[in-house]
């Protein structure tokens, strides 16, 4: 059957999104209709906005949780009435099909284009069950949503690029939505010292409720100086891992600054994650990589791939990880466009909610 919805459309140009209301098909193929409840706002959806300077239309959201409408004659493993996340990252592995990216039709012969194959800033959904993650019965938090994009690019930064290990002394650089992902990530893999900086004080007393044991405004406060006075290993000051959730030169660079120089004899120096996105070249001072031995690695959505989100949701599940506390506002999908504008200006802490 098909479905009247309302989706969030941004074209070449324009400063914010539009709400349209449209007529999505019944799902063919691997194709699923999911019914949205909830859905983050994530900055990188902003950044895809600016550079969008011409073609189709685009549709936008990349994190969502909801339910399965109807499903696709070739879709097996998902039924109607099932929860899930929808997610950017699809199944992938030897012999996996490659998912079809969603378009949606606005009428007058125009089509809307995703970007990362999904959208989830609207009523309902139409997705390739590749980006579907089925959840329980009993998963009906709508902070869910969050495992498809910040949740999963904050903890996979810390647990499984940065390889996080218990006693570590870590640094997490900017306590927006991914930073506290970060936050959390470290604190749930036993960090001994998660120390959170931020320009933003109700950012870092967020921070504190989700793991971080102490925190740093690097507006007022020397960020490399305090680390290298707080953190160390075998008589070698600094952090054992920084986490760059801003990506410009200077927080880069105070990130690779925080670390700490290798202990002389193990070759392993202090490692930078770095996990935000900027449009602007970032230059390193070379002898740290060299004479040091630290290391930078860059994240995209953690270095996540199923079998780690199904893991995140164990966590999530067992209360080691608390994805509900990143949520500071929910906003309805009538407001969105208010909603994007309060996250372009910077007045949103942590992570918002869209809810249907």
């Amino acid at each position: 059957m098909s479905v009247s919805a309302t989706v969030a459309v941004h074209t070449a140009g324009q400063d914010g999104i539009t709400m349209q209301e449209v007529i999505l098909p019944s799902p063919t193929g691997h194709q699923v209709l999911v019914t949205i409840e909830a859905s983050g706002l994530c900055r990188s959806q902003l950044r895809q906005m600016t550079l969008h300077g011409s073609g189709a239309p685009y549709l936008l959201g990349h994190e969502g949780v909801g339910v399965v409408a109807e499903v696709g004659p070739d879709v097996r493993d998902l039924n109607v009435g099932d929860r899930v996340v929808v997610t950017w990252i699809p199944v992938t592995g030897e012999g996996v099909r490659t998912p079809q990216w969603a378009t949606v039709d606005l009428g007058d012969g125009v089509v809307a284009e995703t970007i990362d194959g999904i959208f989830t800033w609207g009523t309902h959904t139409l997705v390739d069950e590749s980006f579907l993650v089925p959840l329980t019965a009993a998963d009906t938090d709508p902070a869910l949503s969050l495992v498809g994009c910040a949740l999963i690019t904050g903890l996979g930064s810390a647990v499984y690029v940065g390889e996080c290990s218990l006693g570590e002394n870590v640094v997490v650089i900017g306590a927006g939505g991914v930073g506290l992902a970060a936050i959390a990530g470290a604190a749930c893999a036993g960090a001994a010292q998660v120390l959170a900086v931020d320009i933003d004080d109700a950012a870092l007393a967020l921070a504190r409720e989700l793991g971080a044991t102490s925190t740093l405004n690097s507006r007022t406060s020397d960020l490399v100086e305090h680390v290298r006075a707080t953190m160390g290993r075998g008589g070698m000051r600094g952090a054992d891992l920084v986490i760059d959730c801003v990506g410009e030169t200077l927080t880069a660079n105070q990130a690779l600054e925080c670390a700490r120089p290798a202990i002389q004899g193990s070759g392993i120096g202090g490692r930078v994650v770095v996990a935000g996105v900027r449009e602007v070249p970032i230059t390193f001072e070379g002898a740290q990589f060299v004479i040091d031995q630290k290391r930078i690695t860059g994240a995209l959505a953690g270095g996540m791939g199923r079998r780690e989100i199904l893991t995140t949701l164990d966590a999530i599940r067992s209360g080691r990880v608390n994805v509900g506390g990143m949520v500071t506002e929910t906003a309805r999908l009538a407001d969105l466009g208010k909603a994007v504008e309060r996250l372009r200006r910077g007045e949103i802490h942590g992570r918002a909610l869209v809810v249907s």
